[in-house]
């Protein structure tokens, strides 16, 4: 049976998480953490307000408000070039490395 497909539309709140095949892990390095952080940032940021998110090393969980059209607009038009973690300072207990320079 097919899945269902869900339609992220503009101003719409979502829980979304994903999780490890098995018994492997998603992270497992504290550059593993960064990496990801800087990947959402540059991809997600524009797109959607992420309103807490919880990453464990087997999975994780984010809950995000979809942008509307003209929050994304403004993003683009401004040409963001060089994304930050910014949001994303305080990762309890992860070494501080700087991955974007």
């Amino acid at each position: 049976m097919a899945q269902k497909l869900i339609y992220f539309g503009p101003g719409r709140m979502y829980h979304i998480w994903t999780h490890a095949n098995g018994i492997e892990n998603l992270f497992l390095n504290d550059e593993n953490y960064f990496y990801f952080l800087e990947k959402y940032s540059l991809y997600i940021e524009p797109v959607a307000e992420t309103f807490a998110y919880c990453l464990m090393p087997n999975h994780l969980h984010l809950m995000v408000r979809v942008k509307e059209e003209n929050e994304v607009l403004e993003f683009v038009s401004v040409k963001k070039s060089n994304p930050t973690l910014q949001g994303f300072e305080t990762l309890g207990g992860l070494s501080k490395r700087r991955f974007m320079e």
